[in-house]
């Protein structure tokens, strides 16, 4: 008791603060059972109270969020760790648990300390978990497991999954997870994008999503991680934008936007090939025509004439469009089967995969460059691996570095043989090999090329312009601008947007705004149809309002002449 007392005036201070109970009510709670329901707000706004275990109660005016089982709160913090060389997660318990402030929950584990604080910042309850490595191990990955949520009524936030709800590796985006429910709005957030953090709530059990917090850097003998998470209660229309707009800056200052890709003019598309139509004469697919014979001499030059035709009415059309570029799709043919081997993307084997493309792929390209275009090409973000009968199927990289150098390779092959700057990067996700810094080391070789990689994380946008599709797939309605978490962190980023199949008159004007902002529209530049219209209109509407002026680069060779061949 003598303890307590010493202590009184220190405790009575912090009770003061919150809005609570007298000296010798905290005096006797203490007394009586530790931290037991010692409590630290009544007032509206949060309060907390806690136990010899942890936290026992989370309100924000009156309501409770921390969620029960029967009447034990789950609010204890578990730890968990990996250690080097061993794949057991191990939940060891604690030797000795102690408080030595109010605040502040220390735990003594074989393996270490975990020191975890609670603070209240007006309506931010702000939790910072300190993991000291005491052992002679390298722990890989330390957890802490901080409490189970339970919102109003027992209801699911709004547009979440119980089974998958969300999370967020703050490595590749800012963590920013939000529940809305029907009074309010949680916003939690990583306020320090400095340490490498796994945030995510758990699948539903009972009525409770268990919030934690990973540490995604290994941790030496010796050596301390510091997690954070702020959990920022708002009402209903609060914009997440205003709620987070610190972490999504600090974000923004950590990784930087390299891509400085000026022209948001449209990007025209070319297939010239159709997938695995085993014709025998036209294995490839060439111009999906089964009559064509790329095999015997006279008539490979018949195929030779209707290529360059087919080129010449796309050159037509781009300019038409006053298009930036073209990217062609599938130099190398599309002879198997669509995911296991098609698109090639690896211009190094035109040669072996369509012998018959090689002797005019430099002419091909040169047309678009003469008639003023940039000029891209497809690659695809895994490596081609032939079969002894001669057919391939690709498989992923898993080694960063491998991954890194071959599309490197394939960059420089387009540029020195094309002058290509524009690369559509095929199947680029998956495994850990698959890291957007790989984009930031192409972009930082490469600045003068824009990559446009098939899948992106938020950092993805600050070394390129992610792909998207306006067509549904699924349960994915499509995309027809920039996500909103990708702007808030950074303005000026852009996408390209693919807007084959898709509604373009259900979404036209999302697709204006997108374009006025900046997002540039993928079209199929072989023939003329309503969706070559549209993007036309939608593309001159968009000129003609923002203020933007388009950007035209320098041809890379050459000056604008005759589209004949």
């Amino acid at each position: 008791m003598n303890f307590i007392l010493q202590r009184l005036p220190e405790l009575s201070r912090r009770v003061r603060y919150r809005g609570c109970v007298s000296s010798l009510a905290v005096a006797g709670a203490l007394y009586l059972g530790l931290h037991a329901n010692l409590v630290f707000a009544e007032e509206p706004g949060i309060a907390l109270r806690f136990s010899e275990r942890g936290l026992a109660s989370l309100t924000y005016h009156g309501q409770e969020f921390l969620d029960s089982a029967g009447k034990e709160p789950r609010g204890e913090p578990v730890m968990s760790v990996w250690l080097e060389g061993d794949p057991k997660q191990h939940y060891d318990g604690p030797k000795e648990s102690r408080w030595p402030d109010p605040n502040t929950f220390v735990r003594l584990y074989p393996w270490g300390l975990a020191t975890v604080h609670y603070g209240v910042a007006g309506d931010n309850l702000n939790v910072t978990v300190e993991v000291h490595n005491t052992s002679a191990q390298q722990v890989r990955k330390a957890q802490c497991d901080l409490f189970y949520l339970r919102f109003p009524d027992g209801l699911t936030p709004d547009r979440w999954d119980n089974t998958d709800p969300p999370k967020n590796d703050g490595r590749l985006a800012p963590t920013v997870l939000t529940a809305s429910y029907r009074q309010g709005k949680l916003v939690t957030v990583d306020p320090d994008p400095g340490v490498a953090t796994y945030t995510r709530f758990g699948s539903r059990q009972g009525a409770g999503y268990q919030l934690s917090l990973a540490s995604l850097a290994p941790l030496a003998p010796g050596q301390t991680v510091r997690l954070s998470t702020s959990c920022r209660f708002r009402p209903p229309d609060a914009p997440v934008e205003q709620v987070a707009a610190d972490v999504y800056h600090r974000f923004r200052d950590q990784h930087p936007r390299s891509s400085q890709w000026a022209d948001r003019r449209p990007i025209g598309s070319l297939m010239l090939a159709r997938v695995n139509t085993k014709w025998a004469t036209n294995p490839r697919g060439w111009l999906n025509d089964p009559s064509l014979d790329v095999f015997t001499p006279n008539r490979r030059a018949v195929f030779w004439e209707r290529l360059f035709a087919f080129v010449n009415a796309t050159v037509t059309n781009l300019r038409m469009m006053d298009a930036q570029g073209v990217i062609v799709w599938d130099l190398e043919g599309e002879q198997f089967p669509q995911g296991e081997a098609t698109y090639a993307g690896d211009p190094r084997l035109l040669p072996k995969l369509a012998p018959e493309m090689e002797p005019v792929a430099d002419a091909l390209f040169e047309k678009f460059k003469r008639a003023g275009l940039r000029v891209g090409v497809c690659l695809r973000a895994d490596a081609v691996t032939f079969r002894p009968n001669g057919s391939f199927y690709q498989k992923v990289f898993m080694d960063r570095q491998l991954l890194l150098q071959s599309l490197d390779d394939r960059i420089a092959y387009a540029k020195a043989r094309w002058g290509c700057t524009i690369y559509y990067i095929d199947s680029f996700g998956g495994p850990p090999a698959y890291d957007p810094d790989v984009l930031r080391q192409l972009a930082e070789k490469h600045p003068d090329v824009l990559l446009v990689p098939e899948f992106e994380q938020t950092l993805t946008y600050a070394y390129a312009a992610p792909y998207k599709e306006l067509r549904p797939m699924g349960r994915n309605p499509g995309t027809g601008s920039t996500p909103s978490r990708v702007t808030a962190v950074y303005p000026d980023a852009f996408s390209v947007i693919n807007v084959a199949d898709g509604d373009l008159p259900g979404r036209r004007a999302e697709l204006l705004q997108a374009v006025r902002r900046g997002d540039v529209l993928l079209f199929r530049a072989w023939y003329r149809n309503q969706e070559f219209a549209m993007v036309r209109t939608i593309t001159q509407e968009a000129r003609a309002t923002s203020g933007r002026e388009p950007v035209h680069g320098r041809p890379v060779s050459g000056n604008p002449g005759p589209v004949g061949r």
